[in-house]
């Protein structure tokens, strides 16, 4: 199957035909100072083969002694501590080891408010060397995440459970015969902005890709199964302290909030393909104040910051962020792939009885 130059690139890529000076305008370029970070320590086993699956907690096999119906009951009580003590404990959930930045970003109020942030895009992306138009949905919110299950939870008061952002990215992109539907999943700390798991799902009538990263005391791992000849199943390990691409739009957020972005010792290629992503790690990473800006889009009308993400001496990425709170994404541009901000709504999606104010029932993007 013919693939374009989004699915083959380990990052978003500039369109030549819209190429354009990345040098900003005014003067006196500001870059924020990054804080060190100690990666989260999460109680995990590793699995060091290529085809390993990730840590689950599980019971482990027990040995016991048949005992005899006859046997005195003095033999069973000597006997019994012996059997107990070849049996192996659950793993339990401990506190973790969060390090604390005080994200600004994870300290308004609003995100306790019960609903999740949605914003639609007016967005563009290249697929099949042409440039595609559709809808991208974000979607933001509180949650608690399980670090031993590694999926949210409700038991938000148990030991080790852990406050996050969950952030949505749903795109369905439309070509000539068929839709690309892709769902990218991030799991960030709220107090520390810190991947602690990302997700990523492409479905296509070709076929489906999937992608699976959770981040331990041990390091970031991913697995991913692709349909495509030569990749299939792969799995490639990181140290902690490395974040997913996906994550870019939340620390923009962190950085035009006023917070000190962690310190970065590396970023991952962009989950977003239906192709493998390749092992590589760009490990020059830096938000670069931009300056103020006025943008008007069909939202209406924003003060914004721009923030531009650097990632060695090639890749530039364009953030302007709504300079006051909720200090949301106005508008990005990564080259080949854009989105302008169409509409924003606070709502629990997950509740049918409460229809959005953006689309008609049976007409989500």
């Amino acid at each position: 199957m013919a693939t374009d130059s989004t699915c083959n690139s380990s990052f978003p890529r500039k369109r030549e035909s819209t190429a354009r000076d990345w040098t900003p305008a005014c003067a006196g370029v500001t870059e924020k100072t990054q804080l060190s970070a100690t990666p989260a320590s999460f109680p995990r086993k590793r699995e060091s083969t290529r085809n390993s699956s990730f840590p689950r907690t599980r019971e482990s096999s027990v040995r016991t002694s048949t005992l005899f119906l006859a046997a005195p009951v003095a033999a069973i009580a000597l006997l019994w501590p012996i059997v107990a003590a070849g049996q192996a404990k659950s793993p339990t959930a401990k506190p973790a080891d969060i390090p604390f930045y005080g994200s600004k970003l994870g300290q308004l109020e609003i995100w306790d408010d019960g609903l999740s942030e949605m914003c639609y895009y007016d967005a563009e992306s290249t697929v099949y060397g042409e440039i595609r138009k559709y809808t991208r949905v974000h979607l933001t919110n509180r949650e608690f995440f399980d670090p031993i299950a590694g999926v949210k939870t409700d038991q938000t008061d148990a030991p080790g459970v852990v406050p996050v952002f969950k952030m949505n990215i749903a795109e369905e992109i439309p070509t000539q015969n068929y839709n690309y539907r892709w769902l990218t999943t991030l799991f960030l700390n709220r107090e520390s902005l810190q991947p602690l798991k990302a997700v990523f799902s492409s479905q296509e009538w070709c076929g489906a890709t999937y992608k699976h990263a959770r981040w331990t005391d041990a390091g970031a791992t991913l697995r991913q199964f692709s349909y495509f000849e030569g990749e299939a199943e792969s799995q490639h390990d990181w140290p902690a302290n490395v974040w997913p691409f996906e994550a870019s739009f939340m620390l923009a957020r962190e950085f035009v909030a006023g917070g000190a972005i962690p310190k970065i010792d590396g970023m991952l290629p962009a989950l977003r393909s239906n192709r493998e992503t390749p092992a590589e790690v760009e490990r020059d990473v830096a938000f670069i104040a931009m300056g103020r800006d006025r943008v008007t889009t069909p939202a209406g009308e924003f003060e914004v910051e721009k923030v531009q993400l650097r990632l060695g001496k090639k890749w530039r990425y364009t953030f302007s962020v709504e300079s006051r709170a909720p200090f949301r994404v106005i508008r990005y541009d990564f080259g080949n792939e854009s989105g302008v901000l169409r509409g924003c709504e606070r709502r629990a999606y997950w509740d049918r009885a409460k229809p959005s104010a953006f689309y008609k029932v049976g007409q989500a993007p």
